[in-house]
């Protein structure tokens, strides 16, 4: 990953070197390119994210800490990530399936959940490539393997949920 972000770091530069030399072309060459830097740009903030989360992910604070501890060195280390959102899995199981971007109000900010749930809350990250914009797991798929996991989990712990 940081070799990656090395590499399109070089790039980056010589194509902030080559719009100074566009400064001069017409209006359509510029937006075009203009659109191939903006693009770049952003590959290149989503590495640097990407590499300081993985860092931050593989610390002892990080790894050992509570929910609070964690929230609280996620938005130190890298405050311009985008909102980690959280779902009960009861909401899982009552809804059958898993929420849709637009239905926020099953949705619950980390930082939230912390403030709320102090020391009690046990958190499973899962990273879902969602199937469609308009369905993010049509066969409902994902949402039974978290239901059953939890369910699973609370069996084995005795552990209310």
């Amino acid at each position: 990953l940081q070799a990656r972000v090395e590499r399109l770091t070089k790039v980056d530069g010589l194509l902030h070197a080559l719009a100074l030399k566009l400064e001069d072309e017409d209006k359509r060459t510029r937006k075009a390119f203009n659109n191939v830097l903006k693009l770049a740009d952003e590959k290149l903030y989503r590495l640097r994210l990407a590499v300081d989360a993985v860092r931050l992910s593989r610390t002892r604070h990080f790894r050992c800490g509570t929910i609070d501890n964690r929230v609280e060195l996620t938005l130190e280390v890298l405050p311009d990530a985008p909102q980690i959102w959280l779902v009960h899995w009861a909401t899982l199981l009552s809804l059958g399936r898993l929420p849709r971007p637009e239905e926020g109000d099953y949705l619950i900010s980390a930082d939230e959940v912390s403030r709320e749930y102090p020391g009690d809350v046990f958190l499973i990250p899962v990273v879902h490539q969602p199937r469609s914009e308009e369905d993010p797991d049509p066969h409902g798929v994902t949402c039974r393997q978290l239901v059953t996991f939890a369910k699973w989990y609370r069996s084995q712990w005795g552990i209310n949920l």
